[in-house]
């Protein structure tokens, strides 16, 4: 279970056009900032692979953590756009000022009970922080796994969202 790659996105939401849900531009990858990003995700935040993530404003609070094996637009689609049953979608869709999206993709070795146990001790280290569960968390899975990684790398995660 290792990161492999992180990048940060800004991360616009669009209420003036139903068929464009939001807007994204890559401004950092790995520590390193980017002036001109791309304006769509890139490999591998694109592809299928486990991603951790948070949303949050430019001061850093954040708003929500989540995971993903699907690509980010997928994703992020899914939440933006709820439909059915227990499609209940993204609390934070209707925020309007711009948010800062950082994702973390991990290696093959890791699987979903990893990311769902490293979204929960990062959502902690949140509250520990602030004293408030990110405002726009739905819920959080509580793994209780025997591998002891998941701190580690969740402090390594707040370190970098907080850099």
């Amino acid at each position: 279970m290792n990161i492999i790659e992180r990048h940060v996105y800004s991360l616009g939401l669009c209420t003036n056009n139903p068929s464009i849900r939001f807007k994204v531009r890559l401004v950092e990858n790995a520590g390193e900032a980017i002036r001109n990003g791309h304006c769509s995700f890139v490999k591998p935040m694109n592809k299928t692979c486990h991603k951790l993530y948070i949303i949050g404003f430019a001061n850093r609070t954040v708003v929500y953590v989540g995971e993903a094996k699907i690509s980010m637009s997928a994703r992020l689609i899914r939440g933006l756009n709820p439909r059915g049953k227990h499609g209940y979608g993204y609390k934070w869709r209707d925020l309007r000022c711009p948010l800062r999206l950082a994702v973390w993709a991990f290696d093959s070795s890791t699987e979903r009970n990893d990311l769902e146990a490293i979204e929960a001790e990062v959502a902690l280290l949140v509250r520990l922080h602030s004293g408030r569960w990110p405002s726009h968390q739905n819920e959080i899975h509580f793994q209780n796994t025997a591998r002891g990684d998941h701190w580690r790398v969740a402090c390594k995660i707040m370190c970098e969202w907080d850099a």
